[in-house]
């Protein structure tokens, strides 16, 4: 089949080598190894990371990508316990009720949900907790009684019984793996991101009748939102890719920076003596130390060091080289799809459906919020009036990013990306510790949440 139709991806020499690209050697699971990491963050095209738009005020002195760590968290955790104070405030008609801490789950490192709240607290300072917190009271009211009012249409019966206390309503923080199996009952295999917290309805005996995730997003401006990091296994079940395509690239990736560390040992050592490239950067037998040593030679390469700038960018372009020929790989195997596969694919990768419904609430600074289920409003958008698929073709960004357009002349969103794959994230890893970010473009937010 000629891919070249359906993918924009350059030069038509670029494009006639990535048609003729064979399958890579299959995976091996006894390679599986700590080889997942980035030197640098992409600066894609229309790719604004909202959330990652920290608060100001008061507080520790914070790395960007720390303060927006303890910002999501915080989120989450003051979002969680405002849907509490609203959802009983509204059954018990009482106003003076408080928000409340959720009781459970704890998180990764056994610390309950007040626990990591206060520690969040400590490092964004009074100031910031404060503003993030009166958007999310604000955003609460609106998806409690969303909540409300959803379970109500469903089981008018069981609503009725929590309006008259026989059934509670709970809200709880299910921040790592398990927690949604833990809580619901249910192994959800399309599940890829755990939602950051869960609404849940149980009778008296304890037994869950009812329940919604939300992940949770804070946004300051209206932009992309990344909706989810699938691994990279989950990626290849999902599109039908063979398992260990997108790892090997990893495997590469790991054993080119191997070699050029070695090979700068060297001649560090030449020049300075034995011994001397590790008594000055340390060893480099972990990607955590192999980050560090990039970030030593990009400092020194920063004060005028040409040789240690040199080797910074070297580093640099085997991460290109992975995240490139990667995504290619994604981007050649979804062209080659008919159109409802490859929008199925596509939808499943980057908001797949649930036993339980799963909405990503995207919260303002002024307590105004989105909530939907995407996989929901995403499969109704990429079906015409008729119920048909419509057209669309895969771009990619030349980079690391695989984009699905829509290709329907017909359609108000003519040439447009409706939704992307990102390649090369460390966030929501599992297995063999590769993932992808996934999200929907900001146009196409606007347009869902309307």
């Amino acid at each position: 089949m000629d891919t070249s139709e359906n993918i924009n991806i350059g030069s038509i020499q670029l494009r006639n080598y990535m048609i003729r690209a064979g399958i890579l050697p299959k995976f091996s699971e006894s390679r599986i190894r700590d080889c997942e990491y980035n030197f640098v963050e992409y600066d894609n095209e229309d790719n604004d990371l909202l959330y990652e738009n920290v608060e100001e005020g008061e507080g520790e002195e914070l790395s960007k990508g720390k303060a927006t760590a303890a910002q999501g968290h915080a989120v989450e955790l003051l979002f969680g316990a405002h849907v509490q104070k609203s959802l009983k405030r509204t059954i018990t008609g009482d106003n003076t009720i408080q928000p409340e801490h959720m009781k459970k789950y704890r998180n990764i490192e056994g610390k309950t949900p007040e626990q990591v709240l206060k520690e969040k607290h400590d490092q964004l300072g009074k100031a910031r907790t404060q503003k993030l917190s009166d958007a999310c009271s604000v955003a609460a009211d609106k998806v409690s009684k969303e909540f409300l009012e959803r379970f109500k249409a469903k089981s008018p019966a069981d609503y009725k019984k929590l309006m008259s206390k026989e059934h509670n309503a709970e809200v709880v923080w299910t921040s790592k793996k398990g927690d949604h199996e833990a809580y619901t009952g249910q192994n959800d295999k399309a599940h890829i991101g755990e939602a950051d917290t869960m609404i849940g309805v149980k009778d008296k005996n304890g037994k869950l009748v009812h329940a919604e995730g939300h992940s949770i997003k804070y946004a300051k401006e209206a932009g992309d939102v990344k909706m989810g990091s699938p691994s990279a296994s989950t990626a290849e079940r999902v599109m039908g890719m063979p398992p260990g395509k997108l790892f090997k690239h990893h495997e590469d990736f790991d054993d080119n920076v191997e070699k050029s560390l070695e090979r700068f040992e060297k001649e560090h050592d030449k020049d300075n003596g034995k011994g001397s490239f590790k008594k000055k950067y340390g060893d480099y037998s972990t990607a955590k130390r192999k980050k560090e040593i990039f970030r030593q030679l990009d400092e020194e390469g920063k004060k005028g060091d040409s040789k240690s700038a040199e080797r910074a960018q070297e580093l640099i372009e085997h991460q290109k080289k992975r995240d490139y020929e990667a995504s290619r790989d994604i981007a050649l195997h979804l062209s080659s799809m008919t159109n409802e596969q490859r929008n199925r694919s596509f939808i499943n990768s980057v908001c797949p459906e649930h036993t339980y419904k799963v909405f990503h609430t995207i919260i303002h600074p002024d307590g105004s919020s989105v909530s939907a289920d995407f996989n929901v409003e995403m499969a109704k958008y990429l079906k015409d009036k008729n119920g048909k698929d419509r057209k669309t073709r895969i771009e990619h960004n030349g980079k690391n990013r695989v984009s699905l357009i829509d290709d329907d002349e017909k359609s108000e969103t003519y040439n447009k990306p409706l939704m992307f794959l990102e390649h090369g994230d460390r966030r929501g890893v599992d297995d063999a510790k590769v993932s992808i970010k996934a999200g929907i473009p900001a146009h196409m937010i606007k347009r869902l949440a309307k």
